[in-house]
């Protein structure tokens, strides 16, 4: 049997088929709105939960937590925006009681500054979620946070907010760059 991936791919070459293609000659508004209206048709197609599973989950018998963009992208909309951010929060509290920490592991193949602008809501209402104080428990667990697969653009912005980001924060985090991101996330993986 297929992969969900590879079923979530054929579902979406078949929507793609029936509603213009992906690469048609539609403007940008239309493509944005084509690419809101695939992940709702997914979500309405797929197993909510076991999208949520893919997309954030704890790497078990560690305090690793994996964030998979490339799944995200296929189905993350307004209308599961909160439904994730509470799948991504009970994956963090878990985490927390069993391990006492966390790091968190990101993979961001093929995000782009239009995702960035498609999934802002989302990043506003995940930081909405938590108070500005800068001691709040998912800061104070929080080992490491890793980046995998940067864009270009990320590593310049990373670059430019750094020194505005929270100190604590900041320390935290780890760029990987794309070179090293692939052996990187096998790594993440396994258990030693």
């Amino acid at each position: 049997m297929d992969s969900l991936q590879e079923q979530i791919e054929k579902f979406k070459q078949d929507y793609y088929q029936e509603n213009g293609g992906k690469k048609s000659s539609i403007q940008i508004f239309s493509k944005h709105r084509q690419k809101v209206d695939m992940a709702q048709q997914v979500t309405q197609n797929f197993d909510l939960q076991q999208l949520l599973d893919k997309t954030v989950y704890n790497i078990t018998g560690t305090n690793r937590v994996f964030i998979d963009y490339t799944i995200f992208k296929l189905y993350a909309n307004e209308s599961n925006y909160v439904i994730l951010i509470n799948h991504l929060i009970s994956v963090y509290d878990y985490c927390i009681e069993t391990y006492g920490t966390f790091d968190v592991h990101i993979n961001l193949a093929t995000f782009s500054t239009t995702a960035a602008q498609r999934y802002s809501k989302i990043i506003e209402l995940f930081n909405n979620r938590f108070d500005t104080d800068d001691e709040t428990v998912y800061i104070q667990r929080l080992n490491h946070m890793y980046i995998y697969n940067p864009p270009s653009v990320l590593e310049m912005i990373y670059t430019v907010l750094k020194p505005m980001l929270n100190p604590k924060i900041k320390t935290k985090s780890i760029i990987v760059p794309k070179s090293e991101s692939s052996s990187k996330i096998t790594d993440v993986h396994s258990i030693a």
